[in-house]
């Protein structure tokens, strides 16, 4: 089944874009993400065409939730670890090719994950 859904974008404080962007390369890697695409302020990732987008902004993010499906591979949520971020700090897990991380105070209470 194939989704309908053509990009997704996200906000990072423009104080953690270039290291938010670097941590969705390092996260999103395993399944064929890369960057693509920039323009001042916006920057598109994807495997083939840029479909996740992340832009700078001045303004406190709200939350959100998306999931990456890589496809053929096991998709136990048991398998599926994550760690939070803040500010300071990024993190993420990786575990059995999985990689998964947390936004922190700075953008809502949202999450992300990659479903292996």
């Amino acid at each position: 089944m194939s989704s309908t859904i053509d990009h997704v974008g996200i906000h990072a404080p423009k104080d953690q874009f270039e290291s938010i962007i670097d941590w969705y390369k390092k996260a999103l890697g395993p399944v064929n993400y890369r960057e693509i695409m920039r323009f001042p302020g916006a920057v598109g990732l994807g495997s083939e065409h840029p479909d996740f987008w992340i832009s700078e902004t001045d303004e406190q993010c709200g939350g959100f939730h998306f999931a990456f499906i890589a496809h053929g591979c096991y998709s136990s949520w048991r398998k599926v670890q994550w760690r939070s971020w803040n500010s300071s700090r990024v993190s993420s897990t990786v575990l059995w090719g999985i990689c998964v991380g947390s936004t922190g105070q700075q953008c809502g209470s949202g999450w992300s994950s990659i479903h292996r």
